[in-house]
């Protein structure tokens, strides 16, 4: 981690720069036997969830191998790039791998949870039962080894964290839970988000599709920042904040109102959607949709380093925590001191996700 150097000091750039090569994770690449499983979980979701499984196998049949189970970033789904890379990462070490949707993404919430969005206590609890469901299942194969691993990246890490220590009280025990890029107080994380996104508002920059894609591609061909003008800059702030949070928030909301018809969303033909859109925040989630969840939010509870001591103090000795020290999403931390928390100089949020330094990091963390 010593040697981790990054090439762009702007959080904001090297965030966009990690996503212009995304497409060099395809399924194609993973190894193993590919399929979507589905679990049903009735105390947490009127629907099966589905997820994804990969299995190491040989004459077609599964064989013994480590577990990984991998909770990718808030909104991220089943087939998006994300997903996949972490089962072509962990299949192609010899893992089975299992990858479920995030709580935030339109596939878990498109299923009717019975709690709502944000509620992290029940989401962790229902990615740990649809865990729990399928590890069974595959005990039953007998083709799991004994080391079994739980990652998670941003709020997936978030929920790597609380998981861990419900295995912990059900007497599970991973081998090890791995946390990247994580919110370290999802509070102050969605504190800090809102507050860029009223940001981005006076960029001065426009938000057409085209403008979009010409400045990302612009992003992607820079080789060093000098070659960066300010419009730039402020182009790479606004595709990091709005495309990566803000769009994305929109996107579950609204899938999240349709699905539990609450009717809080204007409709599709009013003037006043377009405006709705553009003001959403998380606060403003929160305040409208689940004013119940704030007690929660504002609690202890939402700082991982709370789960982590009480994970520690049930006798776990598995935790490793990996930051960059300019991610927007922590700045106010870039100084904490938690056990087993390491930051690495720069890298904003997973922006060293498409570099050869993060591919070697996999391959010996693992």
């Amino acid at each position: 981690m010593r040697e981790f150097k990054s090439e762009f000091q702007n959080p904001y750039v090297k965030t966009v720069r990690s996503l212009c090569e995304k497409g060099k994770y395809q399924k194609t690449s993973i190894k193993g036997q590919y399929s979507k499983y589905t679990v049903s979980l009735s105390e947490f979701m009127e629907e099966d969830l589905v997820i994804n499984l990969v299995l190491q196998v040989k004459n077609g049949e599964p064989i013994k191998a480590p577990f990984v189970l991998a909770i990718p970033g808030a909104f991220t789904n089943l087939d998006d790039d994300q997903s996949i890379m972490w089962m072509q990462y962990f299949s192609n070490l010899g893992y089975h791998v299992m990858t479920l949707p995030n709580p935030w993404g339109t596939d878990f919430i498109s299923k009717k949870t019975k709690f709502k969005m944000g509620d992290y206590l029940n989401e962790a609890k229902t990615l740990y039962a649809a865990f729990k469901e399928t590890y069974v299942h595959l005990e039953k194969r007998n083709p799991v080894s004994s080391k079994t691993h739980l990652f998670g990246l941003s709020y997936g890490a978030f929920m790597t964290s609380i998981i861990n220590t419900l295995a912990i009280e059900d007497g599970f025990h991973f081998s090890k839970a791995t946390m990247v890029a994580p919110p370290l107080d999802l509070n102050t994380t969605i504190k800090l988000l809102d507050e860029q996104i009223d940001e981005i508002k006076d960029l001065g920059v426009s938000g057409s599709l085209l403008g979009t894609l010409v400045n990302f591609k612009k992003i992607c061909k820079l080789e060093k920042e000098s070659e960066a003008d300010t419009k730039l800059l402020s182009w790479s702030k606004y595709l990091a904040i709005k495309e990566g949070f803000q769009v994305e928030l929109v996107n579950s909301v609204i899938e999240f109102d349709d699905v539990h018809q609450l009717d809080l969303v204007p409709g599709t033909f009013s003037g006043d959607k377009a405006e709705w859109k553009k003001q959403l925040k998380f606060s403003k989630y929160f305040e409208v949709f689940a004013p119940e969840l704030k007690p929660l939010l504002n609690s202890e509870k939402s700082k991982l380093e709370y789960w982590n001591k009480k994970a520690a103090l049930l006798g776990a000795n598995n935790t490793r925590i990996m930051a960059s020290d300019d991610d927007f999403i922590n700045v106010k931390f870039r100084k904490a001191k938690e056990a087993r928390l390491v930051f690495l100089r720069g890298g904003g949020h997973f922006g060293f996700r498409n570099s050869t330094w993060f591919d070697q990091f996999i391959s010996i963390a693992f």
